[in-house]
């Protein structure tokens, strides 16, 4: 999960496996694949840091996710 600041400094949480695409217009948008946008303190680089870090810590708790297990 990514612990994130929006604009008016309340705190949120964000699933990342539902992030669809990030913006920069000047403030960091993010747009989930519900459709929401959540505008966030954060710069982009920092959140794309944060979304492969966890994507990164995912596959080395669960490293058979994603393998071909067609031969069982």
């Amino acid at each position: 999960m990514l612990l994130l600041t929006q604009l008016n400094g309340r705190r949120i949480v964000v699933n990342p496996e539902i992030v669809e695409f990030l913006e920069s217009i000047p403030d960091t948008i993010i747009t989930l694949t519900t459709g929401r946008k959540v505008i966030v303190r954060e710069p982009i680089d920092l959140v794309q840091e944060m979304m492969e870090d966890y994507y990164r810590n995912f596959f080395t708790r669960n490293p058979r996710v994603g393998v071909d297990r067609g031969d069982q």
